[in-house]
């Protein structure tokens, strides 16, 4: 019994010590993100394999991406997209805006949210928004 309450006074803190850091972590890897949306340099990057790993089913997605002729690859911890693609690979292939720091190519992630398409489309309306305001600027 004595023992036991040792262990507990020993592992209470350490658990709050991790969830502290992994908090502080995602918090900093937030702020990261929001700042490479912001300076929106991006390519389009490649979902090339999907794994589970552990106990915990941790859900690991790979992706690559081409930054001035220089492939990079990553991996992301999200089990919150393409949650069966380990068993049905429809994942693989798939792209994905990366957004990236332009001084540091290899600090990028990928936004599941946005696809080629996605980027496509918005290019194309921002297009069609500049000509007609050239158009008016001409009258």
């Amino acid at each position: 019994m004595l023992n036991n309450k040792k262990e507990n006074l020993f592992l209470i803190p350490l658990i709050a010590l991790v969830l502290i850091y992994s908090i502080y972590q995602t918090i900093k890897n937030d702020k990261d993100e929001h700042q490479l949306r912001l300076e929106n340099n991006y390519v389009i990057g490649e979902i090339t394999n999907h794994e589970i790993f552990g106990i915990s089913e941790s859900y690991y997605i790979y992706y690559k991406y081409n930054v001035n002729g220089i492939e990079y690859s990553k991996f992301v911890n999200n089990g919150f997209v393409y949650t069966d693609c380990e068993r049905t690979r429809k994942c693989i292939g798939l792209k994905h805006v990366v957004y990236f720091d332009p001084n540091n190519p290899e600090n990028a992630f990928m936004d599941f949210e946005l696809t080629d398409l996605d980027m496509k489309k918005r290019n194309l309306i921002k297009e069609k928004m500049k000509a007609r305001i050239n158009n008016l600027k001409k009258e």
